[in-house]
């Protein structure tokens, strides 16, 4: 897992416009094995590994229903001093929010992403 606090030099882009209020960033690698299963029988002939990806993002937004209207993302992109992370065909697995008193709530969202590409 890799994590990115605020304070650090760290910009980041849902569809390439910039997200404001970037509390901390977390991204997690997730791999899966399927084994594929000889036709009548249980014997496992090969394996397959799918690799997914998790993005978390914490952030600060005046309201959560402006970020939320969407369920899908085209990329997320993670770009700080060491380099780029670009996050392909996300999902909103799950979002929540803690409501402050002041005029800010702070949203933390978990992306299912299918594709990673670092520059």
């Amino acid at each position: 897992m890799r994590e990115f606090l605020k304070g650090e030099d760290i910009t980041v882009l849902k569809n390439g416009n910039i997200l404001g209020g970037i509390i901390s960033v977390e991204t997690q690698k997730n791999s899966t094995v399927y084994g594929v299963k000889q036709y009548l029988s249980d014997e496992v002939c090969c394996s397959h590994t799918k690799d997914g990806y998790t993005v978390t993002i914490e952030m600060n937004v005046p309201s959560r229903d402006g970020f939320l209207k969407e369920s899908r993302m085209n990329s997320i992109e993670v770009r700080s001093e060491a380099g780029s992370e670009i996050y392909k065909n996300c999902t909103v697995k799950s979002a929540w929010s803690r409501h402050s008193a002041g005029d800010f709530s702070i949203l933390k969202m978990v992306l299912s992403c299918e594709k990673r590409e670092v520059t």
